[in-house]
C-alpha cells in the first residue's frame, strides 16, 4: 500500500497543465505538474511568526509573479518567478484583526481582495506593488463573486447583499 497524503492546502491557482499552491501548515509556496504528477519546491514565504498555520493559504498567478493572499498573516507576498524573489504589500490593518481574505480576483490591472476581518474590499495596483485603497463593507461578508463589473457580499449577519462596481467604485446595498 502507498501512502496517498498530499500537502495541505486551501486555494491552488491552476493554468494550464500548472498548479501553483500554498502549503497551508509550513508557508511554502509548490507547483505541480498535472501531466506528470510532479510536485516542486519553489520557495519558503518570508515570515518572523512561529506558527505559519494559514498565514498566507491561498494564492492566484498574475502575469510572471504569485500572490500569496492573507489570511492570518498580515500582509500579501508576491513572488517573482524570474528573480526568484518576493516583494512584501503592506495591508493597514490597526486593530489587528484576522484579514480573512477567501474571495480575490484580477480585473484591469487591479487586485480586489474581499478582507471579512477588516470589513473592506481591498483595491491592489499590481504593478505598484501597493495597496492603492480600501473600500468599506458595513457588516461582516461570509462569501463573495465577481460577475463582470461587480464584486457581489453576502452579509454574514443581515442578509443584505452588497455590490462593489469595480469601474464607478460605488457600493450599493441590497436588502
Amino acid at each position: 500500500m502507498t501512502n496517498s497524503s498530499f500537502i495541505w492546502s486551501d486555494g491552488w491557482w491552476v493554468e494550464d497543465n500548472i498548479a501553483w499552491f500554498v502549503d497551508g501548515e509550513h508557508s511554502i509556496l509548490y507547483s505541480l505538474d498535472m501531466n506528470i504528477g510532479e510536485c516542486k519546491f519553489i520557495a519558503q514565504i518570508p515570515n518572523e511568526k512561529e506558527n505559519c498555520f494559514r498565514l498566507n493559504p491561498r494564492c492566484i498567478k498574475i502575469e510572471k509573479e504569485i500572490y500569496c493572499i492573507p489570511d492570518v498573516g498580515d500582509c500579501i507576498w508576491v513572488y517573482h518567478l524570474e528573480k526568484a524573489e518576493f516583494v512584501q504589500i503592506e495591508i493597514r490593518n490597526i486593530n489587528y484583526a484576522r484579514l480573512g481574505i477567501t474571495n480575490f480576483w484580477l480585473d484591469k490591472n487591479k487586485l480586489y481582495a474581499v478582507s471579512r476581518g477588516l470589513r473592506q474590499i481591498i483595491e491592489v495596483d499590481i504593478h505598484g506593488k501597493r495597496v492603492s485603497k480600501y473600500y468599506d463593507l458595513e457588516d461582516d461578508v461570509s462569501q463573495s463573486v465577481k460577475a463582470d463589473d461587480a464584486i457581489l457580499c453576502v452579509s454574514a449577519v443581515s442578509g443584505c447583499v452588497y455590490e462593489f462596481n469595480t469601474v464607478t467604485k460605488r457600493r450599493t446595498k441590497y436588502v
